[in-house]
């Protein structure tokens, strides 16, 4: 299961919440990635040098949705599936 909670000061940070979504699973959504958006991610989460162009919010987008595939294919090859849950908390209102 991946989870995401950011705490009200991570909610300012960039990316923290994607961070929190996966990287327990990076290990296996990296090496399936196309390059560009490998690079995006790695980026994004300050996993490499961070060197070369900006990353591209689309890229990143594209890089969210095919490693949500990724782990689905997964899930589906180990019989556990995926599902995926989406909800919004506004601070103060948990």
């Amino acid at each position: 299961m991946l989870a995401c909670q950011p705490t009200a000061a991570e909610t300012t940070l960039s990316f923290a919440a994607l961070g929190d979504l996966l990287s327990a699973a990076l290990p296996e959504i990296l090496p399936g990635l196309p390059p560009a958006q490998r690079r995006a991610v790695e980026v994004a989460l300050a996993l490499g040098s961070g060197e070369g162009p900006a990353v591209d919010d689309r890229v990143l987008g594209l890089a969210l949705l095919s490693a949500l595939r990724l782990l689905a294919l997964l899930g589906v090859h180990s019989r556990t599936g995926l599902a995926l849950l989406l909800t919004s908390q506004q601070p103060g209102h948990e």
